[in-house]
């Protein structure tokens, strides 16, 4: 393809002389006789002019150079003086214009020729060139808009601990913005404390050099080799004072304009490492109570189980990662009512409280009572389910065993030919049977809920006081049980002589819970005083 020559020159001769040599050499050639006229035809809409040969004197209108200056403003052409001048102030005026060349009228056209040849060289180079930075600023572009949009903080670290180069991440960690062309040392943008050192901040290798950050990124710009996710503890300076941080960080090596960088993508974790002390001491606490601790996400799938926990199932804390508790311990044939129950609750973010029956690794049955709790971020929206639970197997046999013994208790009382009652911790009558009722002269639903006190009002008016008296002397012992007789009013308001024989049942404190009293009337009794027996007392 041929190059087009936009020629321009005042002199007609000259300019026929120069479009005829060039057109021999198979340019194609536009003439321009003033400056004025050269813009003109160089910023037309259909200029596809490759060169420009710009004279300097073109008459009254403007010079070569202005024509020129006004060109490039506009166009990216090669412009080339030709010129009869050969003054230094000339051809120096025309170098400050462009750097494409500058040839004498009378030199021969070998020299034009090769004069054009290296202004064509020189603006291709010259594009080469715009277009790499173009590529290059593109690039740029593209990996800062990656690096801001990543949630990790990153860095570009030269040999010799400046940073280079900086995300928005980074920034919002180290509480300052990275400015182009600035030469912080790394612990200067991060803003690292060294307690050990007067004044604390860091940014001196003698003090990056006790620095595990520093040493592994030295190893990485030495050896290439890629450091993965390592935790260090900083002290910074705050926004609003000194903090300790925990950080994550990975290192890997890149190129930048031909210099080693460690690029390094480092993530605050010190809330997720206070929580986990946090976890851990409450861990610790749960522990020592006995209580089983069950962390969960929204999804219900173990984040974290204690130890306790994996002591009661038989699982491990790895087995339990990831999965819903209860496809590990509610065995082959689940209660799906209490399933649904609790599913239903915790579908509504609703806390849930009650007893479940599990299976431990091997397959024994045992029962927990449990607290599943939600809980929620500061914008409400759910996060994990925390369930402290208690180990009921133990309480829930004990309760069995009751529940047996009382109803072998309500066979013996119903079949008894002596009256029995029962009362509780605080006094208060909470069964009888048909034989008790008989001797007192009141039916059940007479006496229930009161008090011995008034019960006693049926005794001799007498022996009350005494008799009274002494049993509480014999609960305030301790004691077992106790025997006693004493005159007492049936049905029909006669006296009648009793014997009843008190069973005291106490706590490990030794405080009331309950007593069973058994009753009979006794015949041909003689005696004229009450009597009174303590069996034994409590050691």
């Amino acid at each position: 393809m041929q190059a087009f020559v936009l020629l321009v020159e005042d002199e007609p001769i000259v300019a026929l002389t120069h479009s005829r040599l060039l057109e021999r050499a198979g340019y194609q050639v536009h003439t321009a006789r003033s400056g004025e006229q050269a813009v003109q035809a160089a910023l037309s809409t259909d200029a596809r002019y490759d060169i420009v040969l710009m004279d300097i004197d073109l008459g009254s209108g403007i010079d070569g150079t202005t024509a020129a200056e006004q060109i490039l403003a506009e166009r990216d052409l090669p412009v080339l003086f030709l010129s009869s001048h050969t003054e230094p102030e000339i051809v120096e005026k025309t170098e400050k214009i462009t750097s494409y060349g500058y040839v004498v009228k009378s030199s021969s056209p070998t020299v034009l020729f090769a004069s054009m040849n290296m202004a064509f060289k020189l603006h291709a180079a010259k594009r080469q060139l715009e277009q790499a930075e173009h590529t290059l600023l593109q690039e740029r572009d593209s990996l800062r808009r990656i690096m801001n949009a990543s949630p990790v903080g990153i860095i570009g670290v030269n040999a010799d601990f400046v940073v280079v180069g900086a995300n928005r991440a980074a920034e919002e960690i180290a509480g300052r913005k990275f400015v182009e062309n600035s030469t912080p040392r790394c612990g200067d943008f991060l803003g690292c404390r060294n307690k050990r050192f007067e004044p604390h901040r860091c940014g001196e290798t003698v003090r990056c050099a006790n620095c595990r950050f520093y040493q592994d990124i030295r190893q990485a710009l030495s050896t290439g080799a890629t450091v993965v996710r390592q935790e260090t503890e900083f002290e910074l300076d705050g926004i609003t004072g000194p903090r300790t941080a925990y950080f994550q960080y990975s290192t890997a090596v890149t190129s930048l304009n031909g210099e080693a960088i460690a690029l390094v993508n480092f993530e605050d974790i010190t809330s997720t490492r206070r929580a986990q002390e946090r976890m851990r001491l409450l861990s610790k606490i749960a522990d020592s109570h006995g209580n089983i601790v069950v962390i969960t996400d929204a999804q219900r799938k173990v984040l974290w189980v204690n130890q306790a926990m994996v002591a009661l199932s038989g699982y491990s804390l790895e087995e339990f990662l990831g999965k819903n508790p209860g496809d590990l311990l509610e065995g082959a044939e689940p209660d799906l009512e209490l399933k649904a129950t609790i599913s239903s609750a915790l579908d509504q973010e609703l806390p849930y409280e009650g007893e479940i029956l599990n299976y431990s690794k091997d397959g024994t049955p045992y029962w927990i009572r449990m607290y599943i709790h939600p809980v929620h971020d500061d914008s409400g929206v759910l996060t994990n389910f925390v369930s402290i639970q208690h180990d009921v197997t133990e309480r829930r046999a004990f309760q069995r065993r009751l529940l047996d013994q009382d109803q072998r208790v309500q066979a013996i009382m119903r079949k008894s030919g002596d009256g029995i009652a029962i009362f509780d911790g605080d006094g208060m009558l909470t069964d009888a049977n048909p034989a008790y009722c008989e001797l007192s002269g009141r039916t059940l639903e007479e006496m229930q809920g009161q008090a011995v006190s008034v019960l006693a009002s049926d005794i001799h008016p007498e022996q009350i006081t005494e008799l009274l008296e002494k049993i509480y002397e014999a609960i305030a012992a301790c004691a077992p049980g106790a025997v006693y007789t004493f005159l007492a009013l049936d049905k029909n308001q006669h006296y009648y002589w009793r014997e009843d024989n008190a069973v005291f049942f106490y706590d490990n404190d030794c405080k009331l819970e309950a007593t069973y009293v058994f009753a009979r009337r006794m015949t041909n009794q003689q005696a004229s005083e009450t009597e009174f027996a303590v069996v034994g007392t409590r050691h």
